[in-house]
């Protein structure tokens, strides 16, 4: 590779990745990287294996273990599940890590040892129990029951036959004098309805004539009219 390469954010690389120079990562890398100059996780990006290099600086997130030969450098959003190994190391607040810390030179943790089990213990003979005796029961002899006299019967009680009950027919009322006149009395004959007289209109009055006046008499031509 060359001194300075970039893995863009929109690059999924699926293997390993080693070289000589720095690394900038933005994209996705499934697989361990090694560099001999300086790796940059930038924020968003996300690596799933072991980094290696000169110089570390994480933003992004890491699930594997992080070993600088140099600084280490954690920034404020970086996640990082695994252990932390550098001759510095800084972590700057908001970052997250999961993991071992411990600066170079430094011997590593030793896990304790899972404790032995306890070693079994022989199980112990069941112990015999004597074999107890059966119990003889005692004879029991029946006792004898005293018979019971018969009870005397009971006298029987003679009903009387019941009387005949008398039903009276049921009055009849009589109906009245004006309710019987009511239902004889033939029903009146309907009247019926005189045609309605046609309505006379009364004459118009005769037309007036005027007056005709008098025809003017000639006059009498006199002297004094000459």
């Amino acid at each position: 590779m060359s001194s300075e390469s970039v893995i863009g954010s929109s690059t999924h690389i699926r293997g390993n990745v080693s070289g000589a120079g720095s690394l900038e990562i933005y994209g996705r890398v499934e697989g361990d990287v090694t560099m001999t100059g300086s790796v940059v996780v930038g924020e968003g990006a996300i690596v799933q294996g072991n980094i290696r290099a000169e110089q570390l600086s994480v933003a992004g997130t890491v699930a594997g273990d992080l070993t600088a030969d140099g600084a280490l450098q954690l920034e404020p959003g970086a996640r990082v599940v695994g252990d932390l190994v550098g001759e510095s190391i800084g972590i700057a607040e908001g970052a997250l890590v999961r993991g071992f810390v411990r600066t170079s030179g430094e011997s590593p943790l030793k896990k304790p040892a899972a404790a032995a089990a306890p070693a079994a213990r022989p199980a112990a003979a069941p112990l015999a129990r004597p074999a107890a005796a059966p119990l003889a029961r005692p004879v029991v002899a029946p006792v004898a029951r005293p018979v019971a006299a018969a009870p005397p019967p009971r006298p029987v009680a003679v009903v009387p036959a019941p009387r005949p009950v008398v039903v009276a027919p049921p009055a009849v009322e009589e109906p009245e004098e004006d309710f019987v006149e009511e239902v004889i009395a033939p029903a009146p004959k309907p009247v019926a309805a005189k045609p309605a007289e046609p309505v006379r209109r009364a004459a118009p009055p005769p037309p007036v004539a005027p007056a005709l006046k008098k025809p003017l008499k000639a006059k009498k031509k006199t002297s004094r009219d000459k």
